[in-house]
């Protein structure tokens, strides 16, 4: 990848699609003769992308620009020019050995806007800070803080890293909405172990509050009956407990796991309920029940994580460029 096209990455879709023709007579940066590439309109062919004060500002035909300057030129003949990526599934703080690094990896691959998924807000934070800084060479974040789990946390900092905190009650989850709002979240994270009534609760806070909330189905809840409550849903996971005969029945089984009388850490709980329910219920799909779960998931956004999902079929360190990749991460 050139830096020309490591450039020309950067450019969100928004801003690419909403500029007129009409150029200015001076502005910072010039993109000459490059091919746009969009979602909405058809291919592009020489093209000047015209760049003022951080925002495009205007896309004209290279050979009928007329007179502009600029302070920068840049020739993109033979390059492509594509609307910045998103990355919708980003945990910053999963790993901090790489935390220092995910900015400039994310700009090098052309993702100018990532959604963090989870992290405590006194870890989280510094690293917004830093991304947010006037100047800094980073993708804009939007984040969640911390999963919102149950009684039990799965990511509690001992056994797993420390992504998520503990909401037993409904009081609880109100309470710690209200400092993750007051810290700028951009949404609420829904985790697996929660309660119907604690679900609930961050329901209807999260309405109050005007704050979109992504998450994991839990374990004590149905699929269709989760997803019309939430903007978005991750991995594609704990769709299968929906998806069989008798679903009810399988729901009271993890519903009295879930009780937890042995007081089994919450990453051990919700893997022990993974292993019982998970691929059993793939191997007795009932389809029609499935389907039904299915219409139902048409109210949200369901985001595959394809990249995780594959990690089996496809393992990085066997990949040709996964030495090239390495390179890039820094040495501990």
């Amino acid at each position: 990848m050139t830096a020309v096209t490591r450039t020309a990455l950067l450019f969100s879709l928004a801003l690419l699609l909403s500029c007129g023709d009409s150029a200015p007579r001076s502005v910072d940066i010039a993109i000459e003769h490059v091919t746009l590439i969009d979602a909405i309109n058809p291919i592009r062919e020489n093209q000047t992308v015209l760049i003022d004060d951080g925002r495009i500002v205007a896309i004209v035909n290279s050979d009928t620009k007329g007179r502009v300057s600029a302070q920068t030129t840049v020739d993109g003949s033979g390059q492509i020019l594509i609307p910045g990526l998103w990355d919708f599934h980003v945990h910053f703080t999963f790993d901090t050995r790489f935390t220092d690094a995910m900015a400039g990896l994310f700009l090098y691959h052309g993702v100018t806007n990532v959604r963090d998924t989870g992290g405590l807000l006194e870890d989280l934070l510094p690293v917004v800070d830093t991304l947010q800084r006037s100047g800094a060479n980073a993708p804009s974040i939007w984040y969640s803080g911390p999963l919102l789990d149950g009684a039990d946390v799965v990511y509690d900092g001992v056994n797993f890293p420390g992504l998520g905190i503990a909401n037993p009650t409904p009081e609880a989850a109100r309470a710690n909405i209200a400092e993750i709002h007051a810290a700028g979240a951009s949404f609420l994270k829904i985790y697996e172990m929660v309660s119907p009534e604690v679900f609930a609760a961050i329901v209807d806070e999260a309405r109050l509050r005007n704050l979109p909330i992504d998450g994991h189905v839990p374990l004590s809840m149905r699929a269709r009956d989760v997803a019309p409550q939430v903007q978005s849903l991750e991995h594609l996971r704990n769709y299968e407990m929906d998806c069989v005969s008798e679903p009810e029945i399988w729901l009271a089984a993890r519903q009295q796991q879930l009780a937890n009388t042995a007081n089994e850490p919450g990453n051990v709980l919700r893997t022990r309920l993974h292993e019982l329910q998970r691929l059993t219920a793939i191997s007795n799909e009932d389809p029609e029940v499935c389907a039904e779960m299915t219409e139902a998931l048409k109210a949200t956004v369901s985001v595959p994580t394809l990249r995780m999902n594959s990690m089996d079929l496809h393992i990085p360190f066997m990949r040709e460029d996964f030495d090239q990749a390495m390179q890039m991460i820094p040495h501990s």
